[in-house]
C-alpha cells in the first residue's frame, strides 16, 4: 500500500524550524561599573562552556522530539563528583500522583515524583562496590523488560523526590533505592524536581502534555483512508472491458502477452479513475 507519512513530515519540519535555534542565557548589566560588566561577561562564557560540555544543543533536540511525539520531554540534571551531568529521560520512567497533578501551573503541581530506570548491574557494582552483595541480589522490577534476552543484566533503580511543603520547610526528601536496598535518603531543599520539562501543548487537565503526533492523528487517519481509495480506484478503474454474451471470453488476467480465445473482440472503455472531488 502507498503510505504518505504526513505526521513524520510535520515532526521533522517543526524540529528543523524551532529546535535548531541555539538560545543561550546572558547576564545583562545596567549602569553597572566596569568590574561587574566584566564579571557578567566571564559568567556568560562559563555558562556557555557548560552548555557545550553537556551537549545541550544536541540534547534539547531529543527532548523537543520527545515532546512532539510523546507530549512531554524531560531532561534530568544531576551533580555528582563536583560536576553537572545531563541526560534525556523518557516520560514512561516518571510516576506522579494524578490527583496532585490535575492542574499544572506556577505554584501548583505534584509534590512528589518517582523515576524508575533500569541500570546495568555491572555499572552499579563498579560505582558502589560497598553494596556488592545487595546489588547482586537486587531485582529487575520491570515486568516488560528485555534484559532477560539482552546482553546486559539490568537492575531497577528507583529515585523519588518530595518537595518541601512551603519555603524553608524541612520535609523535602530524596530517596534512591533498589528492590532490597536504600542507597540514599537525604533532605531535599529545592522547590522543584531535577528536570527541565518541555510540553508541546499543555493538556486541559493532567501533568503530561499533548504531542504534535496526537494532534495530527485524525488528519493522518483520514489521509490514509483517502490514499487507499485512490490506490484502489487507480487499480480497478483504469479501464473497463465490455463484452457481448456468448463471446467466449471468460477471464482476463494482468499478464503481459496473454492470449485469449474469443469470437468477438471486447470493447475497452477508458474511464476517469480519480473523481475530481476526491
Amino acid at each position: 500500500r502507498i503510505r504518505l507519512n504526513a505526521t513524520k513530515s510535520a515532526v521533522d519540519a517543526a524540529l528543523a524550524q524551532v529546535a535548531t535555534a541555539r538560545p543561550r542565557p546572558k547576564r545583562v548589566t545596567k549602569d553597572a561599573p566596569w568590574d561587574q560588566r566584566k564579571r557578567a561577561e566571564r559568567l556568560d562564557r562559563f555558562s556557555m562552556g557548560w552548555f557545550h560540555r553537556l551537549q545541550q544543543y544536541i540534547l534539547m533536540m531529543d527532548v523537543f522530539m520527545d515532546a512532539e511525539i510523546r507530549g512531554t520531554g524531560f531532561e534530568k540534571f544531576v551533580a555528582t563528583g563536583g560536576r553537572i551531568h545531563a541526560e534525556r529521560t523518557l516520560d514512561d520512567e516518571i510516576l506522579i500522583d494524578e490527583t496532585e497533578a490535575r492542574i499544572v501551573s506556577p505554584g501548583s503541581g505534584p509534590q512528589s515524583m518517582i523515576q524508575t530506570k533500569n541500570v546495568p548491574r555491572s555499572t552499579l557494582l563498579a560505582r558502589f562496590p560497598k553494596w556488592a552483595e545487595e546489588i547482586k541480589a537486587a531485582k529487575n522490577l520491570d515486568e516488560h523488560a528485555l534484559s532477560g534476552r539482552g546482553l546486559e543484566d539490568a537492575v531497577t533503580v528507583i529515585e523519588a523526590w518530595h518537595l518541601p511543603s512551603y519555603p524553608g520547610a524541612k520535609d523535602g526528601r530524596q530517596v534512591i533505592a533498589l528492590s532490597n536496598l536504600v542507597m540514599k535518603d537525604r533532605h531535599w531543599r529545592f522547590d522543584h524536581f531535577p528536570f527541565s520539562i518541555f510540553r508541546w501543548n499543555n493538556a486541559p487537565l493532567g501533568y503530561f502534555g499533548i504531542g504534535l503526533v496526537e494532534e495530527v492523528a485524525p488528519l493522518q487517519l483520514e489521509l490514509n483512508y483517502l490514499i487507499r481509495k485512490l490506490q484502489i480506484a487507480m487499480t480497478l478503474q483504469t479501464s473497463v472491458l465490455f463484452k457481448k454474451p456468448g463471446s467466449g471470453l471468460k477471464r482476463i488476467t494482468n499478464e503481459m502477452g496473454a492470449i485469449y480465445e474469443t469470437t468477438d473482440i471486447p470493447q475497452a472503455v477508458q474511464l476517469v479513475p480519480i473523481p475530481s472531488e476526491l
